[in-house]
């Protein structure tokens, strides 16, 4: 997830690492609570899907530039089945356009 974030663009800025959005002191899961520091930098206003959606984007900024994708580094096997779980990716960019989660 760090090689991901490093080619972010807003890792690049200079202005980002890790603890600019992780509190390493407790487990974080909601990813309505990481819109806040998005926003910290950036202005929802100026985001491509605003003028559609207006204000109800302001808490998906994670669940579109961060979407939950089954990953390559986690494989298990159980009962002749394959799992990958889905993390969330950390390279910050503009994905094609996914439903919102509720």
């Amino acid at each position: 997830q760090v090689q991901l974030m490093e080619r972010s663009r807003c890792f690049s800025s200079g202005k980002m690492t890790c603890s600019t959005c992780h509190n390493v002191h407790q487990p974080q899961r909601d990813a309505v609570a990481f819109a806040a520091r998005c926003l910290a930098c950036h202005q929802v206003g100026n985001c491509g899907a605003f003028a559609k959606e207006g204000h109800a984007i302001d808490t998906k900024c994670v669940d579109c530039h961060m979407p939950l994708q089954k990953t390559q580094q986690i494989i298990s096997s159980l009962n002749g089945r394959t799992l990958q779980p889905e993390v969330r990716s950390h390279l910050i960019a503009i994905y094609p356009r996914v439903a919102p989660s509720p």
